[in-house]
């Protein structure tokens, strides 16, 4: 290999890098090199069985997905204590601007042009997603909203 083009190369690194690691909360950080980790998981999991033909083991997927929840609401849990409020309210949160979102996004049901980038509004979805829970999900069956905090 060329010295030149490496020394180069590393310098070019040290003078793009961005030390600002210690500006991220030690729990979010946790948690997204956890659900990296763990998509890798999923990702073995359908690599094996698209190349390999391995059945795919539910009981295997729920354990994985089980980890995802686990480092999902280690998050939840920090954004919890920042926000002031209680976990389920923010776990809560993270279902109601979902659903807002695909709401505002698919508003017949799912079509390949509002999937593509070009076809979503994302103004729309951010607006869906801050509006008041209790007016934008009245029609969720199985949710009590009168019981839910907001966020």
């Amino acid at each position: 290999m060329n010295n030149e083009l490496l020394a180069k190369f590393c310098a070019n690194i040290k003078r793009c890098n961005c030390d600002k690691i210690h500006m991220v909360p030690p729990a979010f950080m946790h948690a997204v090199i956890g659900i990296g980790d763990e998509v890798g998981e999923l990702t073995e999991i359908l690599k094996r069985a698209l190349y390999y033909g391995d059945k795919i083991d539910n009981d295997h997927l729920l354990e994985e997905y089980g980890d995802l929840m686990y480092y999902i609401m280690l998050d939840c849990m920090r954004i919890a204590d920042v926000e002031k409020v209680q976990a389920d309210q923010v776990f809560s949160a993270v279902f109601y601007k979902n659903i807002a979102k695909l709401e505002a996004r698919y508003k017949k049901g799912f079509t390949e042009g509002e999937a593509t980038e070009s076809g979503r509004d994302r103004e729309a979805e951010r607006d869906a997603m801050n509006q008041p829970e209790l007016e934008k999900l009245d029609s969720v069956p199985g949710v009590d909203r009168a019981s839910e905090g907001g966020f």
